[in-house]
């Protein structure tokens, strides 16, 4: 088995210091970043938003009993772990 090729050595930006070197390279990843969470968070309230008013519709009008709380965390739960198998995981 033939080896592969020596890799070319990592290009120099030999006119950075280390500390422009991270400002302007650390600057555009964290911004990146930022943009990836914010579009997750979106996807994650608009899911935890459904899954509210999904609670609200199944639990109809509000009992006076203390234990409707106990069913709203039932349902809840239910609708986590259905989110899941949508997701795949």
């Amino acid at each position: 088995r033939a080896k592969d090729p020596p890799l070319p050595p990592p290009p120099r930006h030999s006119s950075l210091s280390l500390d422009q070197f991270c400002q302007r390279y650390t600057s555009e990843d964290n911004r990146s970043f930022e943009d990836i969470l914010e579009q997750t968070n979106e996807k994650v309230r608009e899911r935890r938003d459904a899954l509210y008013k999904r609670v609200l519709s199944l639990q109809g009008p509000k009992p006076s009993s203390s234990k409707s709380a106990g069913t709203t965390l039932v349902a809840v739960a239910e609708g986590v772990e259905g989110m899941r198998g949508e997701r795949g995981g």
